[in-house]
């Protein structure tokens, strides 16, 4: 990371990849780099690794792990409408009303 946290400007999520060029255009951000980078390091510390191998899970893992489970049940309560695609699927929203509460 070339900057300090204190140089950082945080702003909430929005969705900015919105076309074919839009995504070229991410795919040469720092913040893509750094997830890809993520993603990668990720991949050599599991490298060898059996699922049913014993390892250490810490508390935050384990929250991380109950939040995930969490979300990816709504995904299977909440399934796509059958509806034009032009502002997104509205299921999403019904998804995302739970992410909230």
């Amino acid at each position: 990371m070339s900057e300090s946290e204190e140089d950082r400007d945080y702003v909430a999520p929005k969705r900015e990849v919105q076309t074919p060029s839009d995504m070229v255009r991410w795919t040469k951000t720092e913040a893509y780099h750094e997830y890809v980078g993520f993603v990668l390091a990720m991949n050599e510390r599991v490298k060898g690794k059996k699922l049913t191998d014993d390892f250490p899970v810490s508390e935050v893992t384990s929250g991380l792990l109950r939040l995930l489970e969490t979300l990816d049940a709504w995904v299977e309560e909440t399934p796509p409408v059958s509806q034009p695609q032009r502002f997104g699927n509205s299921a999403f929203r019904t998804w995302l009303q739970k992410v909230h509460k």
